[in-house]
């Protein structure tokens, strides 16, 4: 359906794949009392934990943008280079947590956009599951780690 190249200074990307994702997600309402409630498609924390993840462990020797491509029954993120050291995507999912960009992964500390290390994986299969009932998916190619995050059906 669309895809963004996600270039520039590191906050501003961060707010750029919201923008993004906002403008693609739906966001049914339902009223409560006298309230809108807001129910999003999918967990804005799995999608920010992505877009950080991405941002984090990015292989910057790489040239290359993270990718955002919106399908209509999936997310997928696409983050250059492979993970360091011996990391795969069975590692990833138990949490295995090796800091490629300390400065980068500081920044985002700092900025409050990161929780414990190694748990943003695990964290993103367990909203995702529980707010579609599917499995997110983590695959690490030649020249990339792409992670999937499945859409619900309809609303």
């Amino acid at each position: 359906m669309d895809r963004k190249d996600l270039k520039g200074r590191l906050l501003d990307v961060i707010e750029q794949a919201e923008r993004f994702l906002d403008l693609h997600l739906l966001t049914p309402h339902r009223i409560r009392g006298f309230e809108p409630e807001a129910h999003p498609e999918l967990p804005k924390a799995a999608l920010r934990e992505a877009v950080v993840n991405a941002l984090a462990h990015r292989d910057y020797t790489v040239q290359g943008p993270v990718r955002l491509f919106i399908f209509s029954d999936r997310i997928e993120f696409h983050t250059p280079g492979k993970p360091p050291n011996t990391v795969d995507a069975e590692a990833m999912r138990a949490g295995v947590h090796v800091a490629r960009n300390p400065h980068i992964y500081t920044r985002l500390a700092d900025a409050g956009l990161v929780t414990r290390a190694g748990t943003g994986i695990r964290r993103i299969i367990h909203l995702v599951r529980e707010a579609t009932g599917k499995e997110a998916e983590i695959a690490v190619r030649d020249f990339e780690v792409l992670i999937v995050i499945p859409r619900k059906e309809s609303l």
